[in-house]
């Protein structure tokens, strides 16, 4: 994925100064003609959201700032403060996140922030939606934008799906064993975002005791992302309601818990926005212009690709992938007569499966269907795979590389610098169930 960055309230005036210089409305097409973008992209960066780098600097030759540089909100860089009891690199998080740019639900954002601001402030919160929605996608925004309004001091990130991975006497990863988060798993986790001292070895209490101290001193944001996945969802969620004190929790589940916290449903994204969303998608893996498919289609075409996808980010995203080796009529022959969503993204994944034979890319099937078929919902270290997957650890970043672009794994960043690799449920699903089923008939 192309680097990305977002200029500065000083960096956007002084482009401001420089577009009327130029004697161009806000929306001029000879400014993002010029730049070699698009007007969605243009209107991202006027937001002061991040864009690609070559978009950026684009934007700003275009108006005649050489000097880009100046533009940019150098508080990117800023580190959460270590006194406050962690060290993640928000930026760093934000910029590399499996997501990429971030698109539209600016009216959902504002609502949940001002609740998380307000006087009667919300402690907990569950955004709630089916899969490929993007829930997972606009709570990383959310606790993005929240640390940087100072609504927080540190962010807290637990996964509802969790691994436990045996070694051999080599100390190579030969399987793993799935686990569902219980309330001492999270303390756990949550101790180690905290730096707490051999939390895996304190009794429950005393670090419930440690972390509801941390917790009341300062106001964090504690996540629990996927909470279906969780061994006991509403009783999870009641008991970490004890332990917050002045910070807040968030979940994100398919399902509504039963306990007694604020819903907050997520829905589709409209048409207005799922254009939008479809050109980001194709900026960000097509950042050579010339290569953009969905630069080449009609105005028609595009709509038609909105309403097959019907606002699911998800099924945009592989669409959009699909798009660089498969014909726009082809497309629309496959997937506009389903009548399930689950049935468009069965087409989507069969059709990136079918690719990969074409190509000869056995490595990269079995790479998938080893990542599938171990359900490995938790991004996984990379060089975990290197053992379980049996391949040149050539073929398995080649691999890897391959699945990215068509959007079937994700890479997210790791402590320490490691990369990890992360399929969506539905990814899972298919390549690890359905498709093995296929081929056992």
């Amino acid at each position: 994925m192309a680097p990305t960055l977002r200029a500065s309230q000083k960096g956007l005036k002084k482009v401001d100064i420089a577009r009327r210089k130029k004697g161009w409305r806000t929306d001029a097409l000879a400014w993002y003609s010029a730049a070699q973008t698009t007007l969605a992209t243009l209107k991202r960066f006027r937001r002061g959201e991040a864009i690609q780098r070559d978009a950026f600097i684009g934007i700003c030759k275009a108006v005649g700032i050489d000097n880009w540089e100046d533009i940019v909100d150098e508080s990117e860089v800023d580190c959460v403060d270590s006194d406050s009891g962690g060290d993640i690199d928000l930026a760093t998080w934000q910029k590399e996140k499996r997501y990429g740019q971030f698109v539209g639900r600016t009216d959902e954002l504002d609502e949940i922030l001002k609740s998380l601001e307000s006087e009667e402030k919300i402690k907990v919160l569950s955004i709630v939606g089916i899969g490929g929605l993007g829930k997972t996608a606009l709570c990383h925004q959310l606790a993005y934008q929240a640390y940087q309004a100072k609504v927080f001091t540190k962010i807290v990130w637990v996964r509802g799906k969790i691994y436990q991975y045996q070694t051999d006497f080599l100390g190579k990863s030969q399987s793993q064993r799935e686990s569902k988060l219980t309330f001492e798993d999270a303390l756990t986790a949550i101790g180690e975002e905290l730096k707490i001292r051999n939390c895996n070895l304190q009794q429950s209490d005393r670090l419930k005791t440690e972390i509801y101290n941390i917790l009341n001193k300062n106001r964090h944001l504690i996540v629990i992302d996927g909470l279906e996945d969780t061994e006991s969802p509403t009783i999870l969620a009641n008991q970490l309601q004890s332990i917050l004190g002045k910070s807040c929790l968030i979940l994100t589940s398919r399902k509504q818990p039963d306990a007694d916290i604020f819903r907050y449903p997520i829905r589709k994204l409209n048409p207005e926005i799922s254009k939008e969303f479809i050109e980001v998608v194709a900026e960000e893996k097509y950042y050579i212009p010339s290569q953009n498919p969905i630069k080449n289609l009609t105005e028609q075409q595009l709509q038609e690709i909105i309403r097959i996808t019907d606002g699911m980010p998800l099924a945009m995203k592989l669409t959009v992938s699909q798009a660089g080796f498969l014909e726009f009529d082809r497309i629309i022959e496959r997937l506009g007569s389903v009548s399930e969503e689950q049935e468009l993204y069965d087409y989507l994944f069969e059709d990136s499966w079918n690719e990969l034979e074409r190509e000869n890319e056995f490595n990269t099937q079995k790479l998938l269907v080893c990542l599938s078929f171990n359900h490995l919902l938790e991004p996984t270290p990379i060089h975990i795979l290197y053992d379980l997957a049996e391949l040149k650890k050539s073929d398995i970043d080649k691999a890897i590389e391959k699945l990215v672009n068509l959007s079937l794994v994700d890479i997210v960043p790791g402590k320490e610098g490691r990369k990890l690799a992360s399929l969506h449920s539905f990814t899972a699903r298919y390549f690890g169930e359905t498709l093995r089923k296929k081929y056992e008939k």
